[in-house]
């Protein structure tokens, strides 16, 4: 690859870095995540436990982004991990199955443990209050609405999800099951179909649990991207209400051209839903998160200098 030659004779590795350091130089640690969007979500989440990093993303080393980069340049060892090298990645479903091609045992492998980061920003718990800031209309709907019916979904679906993993010769079907019950979710009336089975290994699913999956939490595992695309659409629809309920308030306290005017400024003061989800930087606690928490604050105690004074 031409960036061969940019880089050390012993390659993207810790030992120079390190090497430096015994001469009183401050270690630059540097992180490689899977594309730009994870930049700002890796760099906040060593920031708040007092770590600053410098966070790439792999195509700033290699000719493309993406977890398969990554995974290929720790191969090919043309990234050596140590404690100036780090890699973050999406655990996708490595870390529910405890399997996977990365070196997830390796202090120096971060991973998200939810499906990808978007499992974070777009966690139902909070999200309403993204609808409320992006529309400055804080009634008429009810704060756990989102909440409320991702625990539905994820109730109805839980042992669909299960046997996708234990059922492989009909994965394609659960899958196609759970994905027809996201799309029905919506702020208006709707119903789910029957799923094809009840049951799953009831040993299976313990082993399940021990990963911090439960029957009202599937939305922490499954698909970021799938989540992204419905709940991004459920947030619109949301916000779309909120604002013809803000619309319909002014029009009961003004008429003509101040009601019009009013609107009118009402309209321009409105937000992004989804940019304002995307800046999210406070998560929820959950199973998935604490041990995220734990890895970096694992790494700071072992591999960074105590602060002084």
């Amino acid at each position: 690859m031409e960036v061969i030659s940019t880089i050390p004779d012993f390659g993207l590795s810790t030992e120079l870095a390190e090497a430096e350091e015994h001469f009183g130089v401050e270690l630059e640690i540097t992180a490689y995540v899977e594309g730009f969007d994870d930049v700002a979500f890796w760099t906040e989440e060593f920031l708040k436990q007092g770590l600053t990093i410098q966070v790439e993303p792999i195509s700033s080393v290699e000719k493309a982004n993406g977890k398969g980069a990554i995974l290929a340049a720790l191969k090919e060892n043309r990234i050596i991990l140590g404690k100036a090298k780090l890699v973050c990645i999406d655990s996708d479903y490595d870390y529910l199955l405890g399997t996977g091609d990365a070196p997830y045992e390796s202090d120096f492998c971060f991973q998200t443990y939810k499906y990808s980061i978007e499992n974070y920003y777009f966690h139902p718990e909070g999200l309403m209050r993204f609808c409320f800031k992006a529309t400055n209309n804080y009634q008429g709907l009810e704060r756990n609405l989102i909440v409320d019916l991702l625990q539905r979904w994820s109730n109805h679906v839980f042992i669909s999800f299960v046997n996708r993993f234990h059922d492989n010769d009909n994965c394609d079907e659960y899958d196609g099951e759970i994905l027809e019950a996201l799309k029905k979710l919506s702020i208006d009336d709707f119903d789910f179909n029957e799923i094809s089975c009840t049951d799953a290994d009831e040993g299976f699913i313990k082993m399940l649990e021990g990963k911090g999956l439960r029957t009202d939490n599937v939305f922490e595992y499954f698909r970021g991207h799938d989540l992204e695309s419905k709940l991004s659409s459920l947030l619109n629809e949301v916000v779309d209400k909120l604002i013809n309920i803000a619309k319909e308030k002014i029009e009961m306290q003004h008429q003509g051209d101040k009601a019009n005017q009013l609107k009118a400024e009402y309209f321009n003061k409105r937000k992004d839903v989804i940019d304002l989800v995307k800046t999210r930087e406070k998560f929820p606690e959950s199973h998935c998160y604490s041990k995220l928490i734990g890895d970096i604050n694992s790494f700071k105690r072992r591999y960074t200098p105590p602060v002084s004074g």
